[in-house]
């Protein structure tokens, strides 16, 4: 069986409806495309052979006709294959009329057979029942493009189908119509410039890239039709060379240590584990213009919204409209500018005709770096006004508290909270080996079920990640590409292999490096007021004004940095800025705890003294 199949539909003369001018043309044209570029192979219905070779049938006799009985025979046949052997992935392509009526307050749409008929009551082949085959269907890739009327209901309410890839796009929302412009459907239009990998630098094009290029099609050509999506987390190969999943195409390591996961490169495909969270999520998002995410540190706040909701948008995860995603902000950004002008700035780079997203990652910094409550509130108040905008929220759940203070603020969050759910044993399996398999490795079964054992709390989420980093890079260096349980034991274990490998640098500085390295994280730490303490950041150049670690700061950071335990970026300034890379650092290895807690009183005054420096100012620091 031929692993790559497409169905590819089109109908233009109708015994009761007017006729269409671009169907056939536009079914033949999406059949080439994906013959020549996507390496399919493809039934055309109704179809005719010329010169050795099918074409979709513009007038075909009555017995060919894509009456309703031949349609829906076609359709159900397509994507549930007699036998035991499937296609890897199976792409349908309709272009015709579509029917929408309205029922009990609900709009039922269904794709226009030649003798559907209104007035008799023949509708055509209901889109929820194409939904209702996809989720049944046995074949695991599966792709639908509808350029018909009122097709939009196809990704209504369509479910999030777990161990399934899809991509699904049609024409127009459910209550709609399709357009045809210049003899060519405006959608089919659309989907031939995207495909086409001929000016496509990457050479390829995945189910992803094609919603991002139907995006910038739409808003350049000033389509007024509203195309709709619905993809998978994982991206499907359409056009260009064929996609394998190796490490050498992924160009990283599958796990991210101590940093979070991001919207951005190749992030999203090895982020695993959260695809019901994110599916919670998006829901609560699109239907509220404000929502707070709350959760533990360590527990994947930041990785959940970033890797999982804003990659979920961008890929057309929808049924409808277009989302910008405004530059994601923290209260004090690198600079250490005021919130308000932190806010006004994101807030300025708004599009319009399309959902403006904000998200203002780690909230609490709010309370732990603003010491005025004069700023705080004036930063709530223009962040609560901005009801065009959808606002996300992200902060840990310790510092909820904080929040009571501000009765605002609790009026406006109180009925928007998501709280994260701890990840059961199976989606931590799938956080474990997916990434893994990404990159062309195996995972031995019983470290894998070490580690689902050994996690017993969301602060230990870092840990994992980090523990599995340095697993990676070990089973890099051997060649049978394997993450084995007894390389995991001799780093240290989910507890141990943080603060193993900070105990190891600290032991392999000389005596003037350690002190500077004691000196450095105690700066770079905030005592908790009742929470847990957490990290801080601070510019290079402020650590370099003390000339008593001038000599070693540098090689310090640097060891640090190599190992990911420090994080560097740069500010709007050009100024390097220094932190601590999770505050995993802070609570596990139990050399820093204990000079946290020796110091505790003279850092409680010292902090106390800069605020008394700069009464009106966010913390410097």
């Amino acid at each position: 069986m031929y692993k790559r199949q497409a169905l590819v539909i089109g109908i233009d003369i109708y015994d009761h409806i007017d006729p269409l001018k671009s169907a056939v043309k536009d079914a033949e044209a999406i059949a080439q495309i994906l013959e020549t570029q996507g390496n399919f192979k493809v039934t055309r219905l109704p179809y005719y052979q010329s010169e050795q070779r099918h074409h979709v049938h513009p007038m075909p006799d009555s017995a060919d006709a894509m009456d309703l009985k031949n349609l829906t025979q076609a359709i159900e046949k397509f994507f549930n294959p007699a036998g035991k052997q499937y296609p890897d992935i199976a792409l349908l392509f309709f272009a015709g009329h579509g029917l929408s009526q309205e029922l009990f307050g609900d709009y039922e749409s269904y794709l226009a057979a030649v003798n559907s008929n209104p007035a008799a009551e023949i509708w055509g082949y209901p889109v929820t029942k194409l939904q209702k085959l996809l989720k049944a269907s046995p074949i695991s890739r599966k792709i639908v493009w509808l350029d018909a009327c009122h097709s939009g209901a196809l990704t209504r309410d369509f479910p999030n189908l777990i161990n399934s890839e899809y991509c699904l796009i049609s024409a127009a929302p459910d209550h709609d119509v399709a357009k045809e412009k210049n003899q060519q459907g405006v959608l089919t239009k659309a989907l031939l410039e995207a495909l086409d990998t001929k000016n496509c630098e990457q050479k390829t094009v995945t189910s992803h890239d094609l919603v991002q290029k139907l995006e910038v099609i739409s808003k350049r050509d000033n389509i007024q039709q509203m195309f709709t999506y619905k993809n998978s987390d994982q991206p499907l190969l359409l056009t260009g060379e064929h996609f394998i999943p190796t490490e050498e195409t992924l160009k990283i390591c599958p796990y991210k240590g101590l940093n979070y996961f991001d919207y951005t490169g190749d992030d999203p495909k090895i982020y695993f584990g959260r695809g019901k969270e994110t599916e919670r999520l998006l829901n609560l998002v699109i239907n509220n213009r404000l929502v707070m995410v709350l959760g533990a540190s360590g527990s994947g706040k930041s990785s959940l919204v970033r890797a999982g909701l804003v990659h979920k948008l961008q890929i057309g995860n929808l049924t409808s409209g277009s989302w910008h995603i405004l530059p994601i902000i923290r209260p004090v950004n690198q600079a250490g500018d005021l919130p308000l002008n932190n806010l006004e700035q994101a807030l300025l780079q708004q599009k319009t005709k399309q959902n403006n997203l904000l998200i203002v990652d780690q909230f609490e910094e709010i309370f732990t770096l603003v010491s005025d409550r004069d700023q705080q509130n004036q930063f709530f108040q223009y962040l609560f006004a901005q009801e065009k905008v959808y606002r996300v929220i992200v902060m840990r759940s310790d510092f909820f508290p904080h929040t009571q203070n501000h009765r605002e603020l609790t009026q406006k969050i109180e009925k928007n909270l998501f709280s994260i759910s701890p990840m059961t044993a199976d989606e931590l399996r799938q956080a474990v080996e997916q990434p893994a398999k990404q990159a062309g490795y195996a995972i031995e079964p019983s470290l894998t079920a070490e580690l689902i054992h050994a996690i017993n709390d969301a602060a230990h989420l870092p840990l994992l990640q980090y523990v599995l980093e340095k697993v990676f890079q070990e089973s890099k260096k051997s060649s049978d590409k394997q993450l084995t349980l007894r390389r995991y034991q001799q780093l240290g274990e989910l507890k141990g292999a943080l603060a193993k490998k900070a105990q190891q640098l600290y032991d392999n500085f000389s005596d003037n490096e350690r002190t500077t390295l004691k000196w450095l994280l105690l700066e770079l730490t905030r005592l908790g007021q009742g929470q847990q303490d957490t990290r801080k950041r601070l510019k290079l150049s402020e650590l370099r004004q003390n000339l008593s670690h001038a000599k070693d700061l540098d090689k310090v950071i640097q060891q640090l940095t190599t190992e990911r335990l420090l994080t560097q970026d740069q500010n709007a300034a050009n100024e390097s800025v220094v932190e601590v890379t999770h505050e995993a650092l802070i609570r596990e290895w139990g050399l820093l705890r204990t000079w946290i807690n020796e110091n505790r009183d003279f850092m409680r005054w010292q902090e106390g003294l800069r605020t008394r420096i700069y009464p009106k100012k966010s913390c410097p620091s």
